[in-house]
């Protein structure tokens, strides 16, 4: 008899310690994946494209394994600076340097690179846009009223 109590006491006591018993049909849920915000999605389309530029620009290296990348900025959408420094011929580092780039065609290439500070590079390359959109609207108005005479 005490082992028939003692069996009772013992199953009364597994049950008491386990917990509810779960559905799982009920506790599952879809975890809402949270929006970006605005700024969060220009800094992820920004790494894309320096990923972009650094992909395109290791093409054109002599030696792509020894190149390191500094500050990166998106003047326009075709137009860009880089700080890059990368072994020459010689084999010794040149000290970074600042890459001009524009996309032609899809891909990135270096127009010029100057031993210059980042924030020039992109002032430089800002009124470079600024003058080639001004000409290019003027000519526009040119050939406009050309074609209408």
């Amino acid at each position: 008899m005490n082992v028939k109590l003692l069996l009772c006491f013992f199953a009364a006591f597994l049950i008491a310690c386990s917990g509810p018993e779960l559905d799982t049909k009920k506790t599952t849920s879809k975890t809402a994946i949270p929006e970006l915000s605005a700024a969060e999605k220009a800094t992820l389309e920004a790494n894309q494209v320096k990923k972009e530029v650094i992909n395109d620009v290791l093409k054109g290296l002599k030696d792509p394994d020894s190149a390191k990348f500094g500050e990166f900025t998106r003047v326009s959408e075709d137009s860009a600076c880089l700080g890059i420094n990368a072994r020459n011929s010689y084999g010794g580092y040149t000290g970074e340097q600042q890459a001009l780039l524009f996309k032609l065609e899809g891909k990135w290439e270096i127009i010029k690179t100057e031993k210059i500070d980042h924030g020039f590079c992109v002032d430089m390359m800002g009124k470079f846009i600024k003058k080639r959109a001004e000409t290019t609207s003027s000519t526009r108005s040119e050939q406009s009223s050309t074609a209408q005479q």
